[in-house]
């Protein structure tokens, strides 16, 4: 046979989406499937394929996903496993103040998808899977972010004002930061 080697891609979701990615080989689309499944591509032995998965022209989901793209040697009668994750995200959007209203300009704010930082005016965007704990810890501030709890249909969330107090130490939740 011309296709006894195969690929089986994974695309893991930590079960919050089912946003369906195409897998990709050698730039071009093989299939579509949802996030949280698996797929066995046939492919001819004797050759090295580029595969990966990007998010589908289709889906309605802001993804972020793994880009990673394996080169793959196939030769007669082998399968190899890959897996990839895709996350649903939100993108976030707030200005994060002290005790007494002034913004709390310039401050890294921590355990966010990408590096975070507030703006002059303390305003700041910010990429969600859902799961992160938001933190600022400097010499100006110290206080966890409460972030609500992200809708399926809510891709841009305004969470308003957080205030953040330089006495929270972050152990107490009644210390942390919230919206206004």
């Amino acid at each position: 046979s011309t296709t006894d080697s195969a690929v089986i891609a994974s695309v893991e979701s930590g079960g919050d989406t089912k946003g369906l990615v195409d897998i990709m080989v050698d730039g071009n689309s093989y299939g579509t499937i949802p996030a949280g499944s698996s797929t066995v591509i046939s492919l001819n032995p004797f050759k090295v394929y580029k595969v990966g998965i990007r998010p589908s022209q289709s889906e309605k989901e802001m993804l972020s996903f793994d880009s990673t793209e394996y080169e793959i040697a196939l030769f007669p009668g082998n399968i190899v496993r890959k897996s990839w994750s895709a996350r649903r995200i939100a993108i976030i959007l707030g200005r994060v103040v002290d005790e007494n209203g002034m913004p709390l300009r310039f401050q890294r704010i921590k355990g966010t998808r990408e590096y975070t930082i507030t703006e002059d005016d303390g305003f700041f965007q910010a990429e969600l899977s859902g799961d992160e704990h938001l933190r600022i810890d400097s010499a100006k501030a110290s206080c966890d972010l409460i972030i609500p709890t992200v809708s399926k249909d809510e891709y841009v969330i305004d969470v308003g004002e957080l205030v953040c107090s330089s006495s929270n130490s972050g152990k107490d939740p009644s210390k942390s930061a919230s919206a206004t």
